[in-house]
């Protein structure tokens, strides 16, 4: 009797440790199910960070013809140094011509046209003791290489190649003062009437305007 007692004791304590058993298993595998939702989750956000980046670029990319807008505008200085708009004279728009059928992505741009004020005639190597001299540059706002170019107008009594040659003797030979560590490429000046052009920048535009120069004035 009590060994019938014992093997059902021993029965009883098999069956409740395989039930035991059933129950934690059942919890493994609800859990696992949750974990690979969370880990799948963050991969289909991942073309949301891509938009951006694309609309920025193509914003750029619109932006960069500004840049190579070709403006001129015809200004003069009160006694303050503020740009004040005028109407355009003769040689100033002479001047402005010297530009033409230069290929436009050579081309220093913006460019003010202006009249020079005496106090800026000895950094641009022009003589400061000609009464009645007058001068009109062109100056880009932005440029890779140094641009200067100007027509003067000798007074009258005055001999133009006074001028020139005070040009010659006073210009830095490496073209390297007006513009501190940037140079010019080169320099050139000729003279029409009581007129003068000089100019200073690319070996190529130095060339073009004093032709385009030449052959306008000799018209």
């Amino acid at each position: 009797m009590k060994k019938f007692i014992a093997m059902m004791l021993c029965i009883i304590m098999i069956l409740s440790l395989v039930a035991c058993g059933k129950d934690e298993a059942e919890p493994t595998e609800t859990t696992t199910e949750p974990t690979t939702e969370t880990t799948e989750a963050p991969t289909t956000e991942e073309p949301t960070t891509e938009a951006p980046t694309e609309e920025t670029t193509e914003e750029f990319v619109e932006e960069i013809p500004e840049f190579e807008v070709y403006d001129f505008k015809f200004v003069e200085r009160d006694a303050d140094y503020n740009e004040i708009e005028i109407k355009p004279t003769e040689l100033m728009l002479l001047l402005q011509s010297l530009y033409d059928d230069f290929p436009a992505d050579q081309r220093p741009t913006p460019l003010h046209i202006r009249v020079l004020s005496a106090d800026e005639y000895e950094m641009n190597y022009l003589p400061t003791d000609i009464e009645g001299m007058e001068v009109i540059a062109a100056e880009p706002l932005m440029s890779a290489v140094p641009h200067f170019t100007s027509i003067i107008t000798a007074p009258e009594g005055t001999d133009p190649k006074v001028i020139t040659d005070y040009i010659d003797n006073n210009i830095d030979p490496e073209l390297r003062s007006k513009w501190c560590s940037a140079a010019a490429e080169t320099y050139a000046h000729v003279i029409s009437g009581n007129n003068i052009l000089f100019v200073m920048g690319t070996n190529d535009f130095v060339a073009h305007a004093v032709d385009a120069f030449t052959a306008k004035t000799a018209q």
